[in-house]
């Protein structure tokens, strides 16, 4: 399911696929994540120069929707110097007028430290794609622990 919010389609550059793009700072700069094999590359900046570029596997960063509650939520995280940079999606299923949320959220320990949001109508998100594709490859979330594992089938 790809959540086109916008004219910002998804590509494919250099092998790897766009799965998140959300222009912020009224579409200064950009959060971009694409998916190379098992490797989410996440990058800041603006179109012609990144201030931030990140790399996380696929199995370690993704966080699906736990199946329950009024939003579906979904999130791909990233580790840098004591900073955690979680890009997500939420759309409220019980409202589907409502516009989805897309943004940025960065974190030191327990303090947010930044929040950037999207214009949902320029931003796109094919995040809940990513569940079902570890599925069909064996892999099963485990909502005790809070990972992705190998299922036995």
């Amino acid at each position: 399911m790809l959540f086109a919010l916008g004219a910002c389609p998804a590509v494919k550059a250099s092998g790897a696929e766009e799965v998140f793009s959300c222009p912020v700072k009224n579409g200064t700069k950009q959060v971009l994540v694409r998916l190379e094999g098992d490797v989410f590359q996440y990058r800041f900046g603006t179109k012609d120069r990144a201030e931030l570029e990140l790399t996380a596997a696929l199995e370690d960063a993704y966080t699906p929707w736990a199946g329950v509650g009024r939003y579906i939520y979904e999130s791909v995280n990233f580790e840098n110097a004591g900073f955690d940079y979680s890009v997500y999606f939420s759309v409220d299923r019980n409202d589907l007028d409502a516009d989805p949320e897309l943004g940025l959220i960065v974190t030191k320990g327990d303090e947010e430290v930044a929040r950037l949001e999207c214009d949902p109508k320029t931003g796109q998100s094919a995040l809940f794609d990513l569940t079902v594709m570890l599925e069909e490859n064996g892999h099963c979330w485990d909502f005790d622990n809070r990972v992705w594992k190998t299922c036995a089938k």
